[in-house]
């Protein structure tokens, strides 16, 4: 969508508070493409603080 029709699409992860560090090291290089020069779409993590 972001590059057909210029509409910029917005990514809302719940719950990311349960994910493991492996998931969260998959997101990451996922999503780490052209991200220099553009901004192809927006990441939302959202979840709750946890008890450390």
């Amino acid at each position: 969508m972001y590059y057909e029709r210029r509409v910029t699409p917005v990514i809302i992860l719940d719950e990311i508070h349960m994910a493991s560090n492996k998931l969260l090291e998959d997101l990451r290089i996922i999503f780490n493409f052209n991200m220099d020069s553009e901004n192809p779409f927006i990441l939302i993590l959202a979840g709750q603080l946890s008890d450390f």
